[in-house]
C-alpha cells in the first residue's frame, strides 16, 4: 500500500482559487490541484489519501471528502483517514505513529508547505503557498511514490505522458520509455 499524507492549507486550500472564486473566506479547493491528486491516484489503485493537516482536528471525514468532492476529488480516503494528534504537535511525529499501526505500507510521501517533519521522511514541500501543489510536485510525489515510469514531461512535444498516453509522433517518448524487460519501447 501507498500513502499521501496530504496537508490542506496553503497545499489544496489556495489562494489562487479563493481569488477566483472571489471569497473572501479561504475555504475553496483548488481544482487543478484536486486534478493532480486524482492523477496520483490513477497510477496506482494501493495509493490511498490520510490528512495530515490541522483541520482533521476540527472537521469530520465526510466534511473534508465534501470539501475535496467540491474541487473535483474523486477518490476516497484510507479508512483510517487522519494522523494522530502527537503531544509534540509535530507531523512528523504524527506520520510515525500512524505507520507504525499500519506495518503494509510500502511507500509513502508527505505533502505539506510546513517542514516540521523528520530528515528521513519523504516530505515534497510547497515551495508555492498561493498556488499549492504545483506540476513539479506532482512529479516528485509521482517519483517517490511510482518511481519514474509513471509519468514524464515530452519536452519535444510539450507534454505530460503517462504509460496509458498515445505519443504524438511514434518517436516522442524514445528517451523516457522502457518496457518492464529492459528493452525500449519500439
Amino acid at each position: 500500500m501507498k500513502i499521501i499524507f496530504f496537508d490542506i492549507d496553503e497545499v489544496a486550500v489556495t489562494l489562487r482559487a479563493n481569488l477566483a472564486a472571489g471569497m473572501a473566506k479561504r475555504d475553496k479547493v483548488d481544482p487543478v490541484v484536486m486534478g493532480l491528486l486524482n492523477r496520483l491516484m490513477e497510477c496506482d489503485s494501493e495509493t490511498q489519501i490520510v490528512i495530515s493537516s490541522a483541520r482533521r482536528i476540527i472537521y469530520t471525514k465526510e466534511e473534508i471528502l465534501t470539501l475535496f468532492r467540491e474541487g473535483g476529488f474523486i477518490g476516497d480516503f484510507h479508512q483510517d483517514w487522519r494522523t494522530p494528534v502527537s503531544k509534540t504537535n509535530k507531523r512528523g511525529d504524527e506520520v510515525d505513529a500512524w505507520l507504525t499501526r499500519h506495518p503494509e505500507v510500502t511507500r509513502y510521501v508527505c505533502i505539506d508547505d510546513e517542514s516540521d517533519y523528520h530528515p528521513y521522511q519523504p516530505l515534497v514541500q510547497m515551495a508555492d503557498q498561493v498556488e499549492g501543489m504545483s506540476v513539479a510536485n506532482f512529479l516528485q510525489v509521482s517519483e517517490i511514490l511510482h518511481g519514474n515510469e509513471n509519468y514524464w514531461f515530452d519536452w519535444k512535444n510539450k507534454r505530460l505522458m503517462n504509460q496509458q498516453s498515445e505519443p504524438q509522433r511514434p518517436d516522442s517518448r524514445e528517451k523516457h520509455c522502457h518496457q518492464k524487460d529492459g528493452n525500449d519501447c519500439g
